[in-house]
């Protein structure tokens, strides 16, 4: 037996829609024996079309799908509108999942797709349509519809309004209230906040809205079923599922008169249906459903006889409680439920599964800076604290997450309220408002809140701040992340888990690459980034940087910060923006370091120097050879690494037993060298070598050299250095002022 199909009986030609005449169209084309057209219909605007699918499906099969199934398909008369798909027995198992039940209409139709409609449309053929419907019930014949891991399917479906509730459970105890500039009939989407939530303390609106809020009992997966539209319709349904909508309202708007403000609010009923795969099986989830209605409390009151009004007042009537069968006609306007997000849900929306509780400390919260913080706090990635000494200036607002409110306040201070209050939970703890230069000042708290940390981010643009962090004790892991001059690359310097290699000798190995690597000799040299002066003070210049290249370079460097913890060892890279946005990467050396200390100095020899000119002497023997040896030196906080060489002039005279290093070239090569390190990378001395089986000490003439070098440097108390290389070691004399220290370190 069939349902009764609707509508009159036309022929082909008239149907009128476009789906209808494209469906016809490929049916009489007889492109598939499984698929026949039966019938042309209309009823008022749509076309209706009854066909018939042959379905392969087993003999002994889960759920009673016949071998040929009528189905109806009900397609606009105008418009590409998806058509509706009916199936026509009057036993079709319509309890299956992926069946939506209509409001008000005895009509059943298949559930086809899992993508929005609009994307329907734009691949919709005749053809992939009509295969749809028979893979659907061959799949729903054999119970394979619904996968285990989709969960309970949605209790009800058909509505575009939303309302946001707070997340977590909903206390039926406490107010939860919206403000709307118009009506929920006009699609709108309503935020409500507890009426004690600071964030709903003066907001305001033409309308004001109030959560009702009722549960039912579990719900069992079955099919989804259109939203009610009535008052009455609403009740039949939470009462089918264990809950008592009319005694829910009626106890509110009895509970609500003496609340000010609350009678004259519209109320919206949340129903909350627990949900579960198999019966009395446990809860896996649930689905909330909100429902507006068309009056406001104190008119619901008097309709459902909870209130009763005499001589100009309004009184509440207690222990009234109203008839189901006598509720008022009232309309509802179903909306979709969608609660606020949780701290612990964002890491599973930005996919970052790593790093949730990584405690960090960012030092810097200027461009560079706020932005990683913001896409870190954004994804997931951390608690974090902020310290920065500076203030929020006019300039600032354009490369910056801040605006125009924060003129004037600290950095950190805006940029910890700005991130509270962007996402759920208190990610951003109280900043500091001080100079991580001056390490002496700092307080106790933020010492404290530093060695509680897991990482350290400098992002300060500081080579002071960075150097500060490697003498500094009781340090986690400490990485650097800055722009080059123009903003066009990025650079990252981490150390290790175990800290062998500090920040400082990490820029040591930076400034080394940009000496031998020639794709790095502009980095540091951006000859088209210009300074801009935004005030009349003399240091009153910033860069022209662009707020695309903040954020293109922002977000790699914050996927290399959360990528940090998933390796031990140190690593430094620099990413290189074009013009046209395409990126390269440079992996940089980290070379380790040989230390010593002479006096108050902090001296230490880069292991990868040390192997260079170890190989200009093999490649030179027998002769000798030699060069210049270049360093970066910190006068304030007496730091010396020696990072680099350059090697023998072309003039140079090498022999045997003699060397003697040339000029040719050497000045320009040393002019070159400090543009590419802006400076970083100087002259500290000589270095040569020693024949096979000479050890490496100085010789006559090599005590002449060392004294020609202090008579040049003694006045200015400038680091000078001589080294001699041998089979198996490096001897190195430095001297500072008056002082002279020899060492000797094995290869």
């Amino acid at each position: 037996m069939l349902i009764d199909i609707p509508g009159e009986t036309i022929a082909e030609k008239d149907l009128t829609g476009r789906r209808a005449i494209e469906i016809v169209r490929y049916l009489k084309a007889k492109n598939s024996n499984h698929l026949r057209l039966k019938e042309c219909r209309r009823k008022f605007d749509d076309d209706i079309l009854i066909i018939e699918i042959d379905v392969e499906v087993a003999p002994r099969r889960p759920v009673k799908i016949a071998p040929t199934e009528p189905i109806m398909l009900i397609c606009p008369g105008e418009g590409n509108g998806m058509p509706l798909v009916v199936p026509l027995r009057e036993d079709f198992p319509d309890d299956e999942l992926h069946i939506t039940i209509h409001d008000g209409s005895e009509l059943v139709s298949l559930c086809l797709w899992d993508t929005p409609q609009e994307d329907q449309k734009a691949r919709f053929t005749p053809f992939m349509f009509l295969a749809r419907i028979k893979e659907w019930l061959e799949l729903a014949a054999e119970r394979k519809l619904h996968q285990a891991e989709q969960g309970p399917e949605p209790v009800l479906t058909g509505t575009s309004a939303q309302a946001i509730i707070p997340a977590g459970p909903i206390d039926p105890d406490t107010r939860y209230l919206a403000y709307g500039r118009e009506t929920l009939k006009k699609n709108l989407t309503v935020r409500f906040y507890r009426a004690d939530d600071k964030r709903f303390l003066g907001k305001t609106g033409a309308y004001r809205f109030v959560l009702i809020p009722i549960t039912t009992g579990v719900v069992c997966g079955r099919a989804v079923r259109s939203a009610p539209r009535t008052l009455k319709k609403l009740a039949s349904l939470v009462s089918d599922h264990g809950g008592d909508l009319v005694q829910s309202i009626t106890d509110f708007v009895t509970s609500a008169k003496n609340e000010k403000g609350l009678a004259e609010a519209i109320p919206v009923i949340l129903v909350t249906f627990p949900k579960s795969s198999t019966p009395n099986g446990e809860i896996e989830s649930q689905d909330q459903w909100a429902f507006t209605l068309d009056k406001t409390v104190a008119e619901i009151g008097k309709e459902m006889g909870a209130y009763d009004s005499a001589g100009g007042f309004t009184a509440a009537l207690i222990g009234r409680r109203a008839d189901p069968e006598k509720l008022p006609p009232l309309s509802v306007d179903p909306m979709i439920v969608i609660q606020e997000l949780e701290a612990e849900a964002v890491p599973a929306l930005s996919g970052w599964n790593e790093g949730f509780e990584t405690k960090c400390f960012a030092i810097g919260a200027g461009a560079l800076g706020g932005k990683i913080v913001e896409l870190c706090r954004r994804g997931g990635f951390g608690h974090w604290r902020v310290v920065d000494k500076d203030v929020f200036l006019p300039h600032n607002t354009v490369r910056h997450v801040l605006g125009d409110w924060a003129i004037g306040d600290p950095k950190a201070l805006h940029l910890q309220l700005f991130l509270n209050e962007s996402l759920p939970g208190e990610r951003i703890g109280k900043p500091f408002i001080e100079d991580l230069e001056d390490t002496d000042g700092l307080s106790k708290e933020l010492l404290k809140a530093i060695s509680e940390s897991d990482l350290l981010v400098d992002m300060s643009a500081s080579v002071t701040v960075a150097r500060a962090l490697s003498l500094m004790s009781d340090v986690p892991r400490c990485v650097s992340l800055f722009f080059n001059p123009g903003a066009t690359d990025l650079v990252m310097l981490c150390e290790d888990e175990a800290k062998s290699l500090s920040l400082l000798d990490l820029e040591a190995s930076y400034y080394a690459a940009l000496v031998t690597d020639e794709r790095l000799h502009s980095h540091l040299s951006n000859t088209d980034a210009q300074g801009i002066r935004y005030g009349n003070g003399c240091s009153d210049i910033t860069a022209q940087i662009g707020p695309d290249q903040v954020s293109i370079l922002g977000g790699i460097g914050c996927k290399a910060l959360r990528r940090i913890g998933s390796s031990a060892s140190a690593k430094a890279k620099i990413w290189r923006m074009q013009e046209d946005g395409a990126l390269s990467v440079v992996n940089l050396p980290c070379s380790t370091f040989q230390g010593q200390k002479f006096e108050d100095w902090d001296i230490a020899w880069s292991d990868d120097l040390i192997e260079k000119l170890a190989a200009e002497r093999a490649q030179e023997l027998p002769n000798e050879t030699g060069g210049i040896l270049l360093g970066m030196v910190d006068f304030e906080k007496r730091l010396m690494r020696i990072c680099a060489a350059i090697g023998a002039p072309p003039d140079s005279v090498k022999r045997p037993h003699y060397f003697e290093r040339g000029y040719t070239g050497l000045e320009a090569r040393l002019k070159e060298i400090g543009d590419t390190t802006a400076g970083q990378l100087r002259y500290l001395g000589e270095w040569h070598s020693h024949p096979k089986n000479v050890p490496a000490r100085p010789s006559a003439d090599d005590e002449k050299l060392f004294l020609a070098l202090a008579d040049l440097f003694e006045a200015t108390c400038e680091p000078h250095i001589m080294a001699i290389i041998s089979d198996s070691e490096l001897f190195a004399r430095i001297g500072i002022g008056d002082r002279v220290h020899d060492t000797v370190l094995a290869l």
